[in-house]
């Protein structure tokens, strides 16, 4: 049995105490495909958490090497060296409503949705930094 199939099946004690999903499933009294749904939501989230991190690093290094954030917003929080805390402030922020709230399949499309886009941001600036760097 795969890993993924395993912690998805897993909605029983273990020797440990509860399992996350059967945690997640007792809060708020949601169903089964709601708590996997809730599971893989929060996985997407964490996900977007490490690539915000490469993001950030990655930038940090372009701009070490001359170039130039074009986002406004980031230009500013970079300056002030809070854009990795705004942005975990925002994903930590997402993670309690989606543990809070009846899950949505929505969210999690939008989450993946994201999370395809900050691939993407990530392997243009290691892909940029490999040009520079030469």
């Amino acid at each position: 049995m795969s890993t993924m199939r395993r912690l998805f099946s897993q909605t029983h004690e273990t020797h440990n105490g509860p399992t996350l999903l059967a945690h997640l499933r007792h809060y708020g009294g949601v169903s089964g495909s709601q708590s996997r749904l809730r599971l893989v939501t929060l996985l997407g989230i964490g996900g977007l958490v490490v690539l915000n991190g490469a993001d950030v690093v990655t930038t940090h290094l372009l701009l070490a090497h001359g170039a130039v954030e074009a986002n406004p917003l980031s230009s500013i929080l970079l300056a002030s060296a809070s854009l990795l805390w705004v942005k975990l402030a925002i994903l930590g922020a997402l993670g309690v409503m989606v543990i809070r709230h009846r899950p949505r399949f929505g969210v999690m499309a939008v989450v993946f949705v994201t999370l395809g886009m900050y691939a993407t941001a990530v392997l243009s600036n290691l892909l940029i930094l490999n040009i520079v760097m030469r």
